[in-house]
């Protein structure tokens, strides 16, 4: 990594860690709810797909071996693969539904902070 790439990286990091308390504390009480959605098969197959997804685009990451092309592939797949757990966090019933938001809103953040410095990488192609 050069060192704009390091210096964009820890950029980026700080303003994640900047976002991501507002968005705890800027929750508000009224939620849909796990139940809302648990009836959705049409969801449930979209889960599954972007779970198997995500892992696809981390192995074929993996698999290119520290090329630049799988680097990125795996920063975009590890984001993927937070947002789809990000998601399911709402879905499935398994904390207070204020825990569940919470955790969901830092999962997408988390998961969009780390596609977007694979994107970032694409600059060396430019360059």
């Amino acid at each position: 990594m050069s060192r704009n790439s390091k210096n964009t990286a820890m950029c980026l990091f700080r303003i994640t860690g900047i976002l991501a308390p507002l968005a705890v504390f800027a929750q508000s009480n009224e939620s849909a709810g796990p139940a809302t959605f648990t009836g959705s098969i049409t969801l449930w197959i979209a889960i599954i797909i972007g779970a198997i997804a995500s892992v696809s685009v981390i192995r074929y990451g993996v698999v290119m071996k520290g090329s630049n092309v799988g680097i990125i592939l795996s920063y975009v797949g590890i984001g993927m693969l937070l947002i789809v757990l990000g998601f399911l966090s709402v879905v499935i019933a398994w904390a207070p539904t204020q825990t569940q938001k919470i955790t969901h809103d830092l999962l997408f953040i988390t998961g969009y902070v780390v596609m977007l410095m694979g994107a970032l990488r694409l600059k060396k192609f430019n360059v």
